[in-house]
């Protein structure tokens, strides 16, 4: 895969949580195997990707959850093409899956990406303007402020 500022996977190791806003995503003629949980919020504009082979596209309003180990591929993006994406590291990935919020996580195995009506789009994106906020700050509760955002958003979701 391409490098990408995103996909700097020592800093998501150490960060747990990384955020960007991305107009563009790596355009890979060969699949990979993220070792992380990625959540991207699709904001505007289309693309289509793989996603265990099987083509995936993606619009505005749609929430994507793709667990580690999966087969990935970019393709083709639209020019208005935004997306908000949130990578979480391997390690706190094998923690929020002991959580009750994320209880059903294995539905996301062969279905990654569902489409939000404008309320729940609304109630995800400020779900994430906090993440933001976490994200970047160094407060001495960071992990445990991370994952309680997390189950807010996976029980919104």
């Amino acid at each position: 895969m391409k490098k990408h500022q995103v996909y700097d996977y020592n800093r998501i190791e150490l960060e747990e949580v990384v955020m960007a806003d991305e107009h563009s995503l790596p355009t890979t003629i060969e699949a990979y195997i993220s070792p992380n949980l990625t959540i991207a919020l699709h904001v505007s504009g289309s693309a289509l990707s793989y996603y265990d082979m099987n083509p995936v596209e993606f619009t505005e309003r749609n929430i994507a959850v793709i667990l580690p180990d999966h087969i990935i591929s970019n393709n083709n993006y639209s020019e208005d093409y935004k997306v908000t994406l949130i990578i979480i590291s391997r390690a706190f990935y094998e923690e929020l899956v002991h959580r009750e919020s994320f209880r059903d996580y294995l539905k996301y195995n062969t279905k990654p990406n569902f489409l939000l009506n404008e309320d729940q789009y609304q109630k995800v994106q400020t779900i994430l303007n906090t993440l933001r906020i976490i994200v970047e700050s160094r407060h001495p509760k960071r992990h445990e402020t991370l994952a309680n955002i997390l189950d807010i958003l996976f029980y919104a979701l």
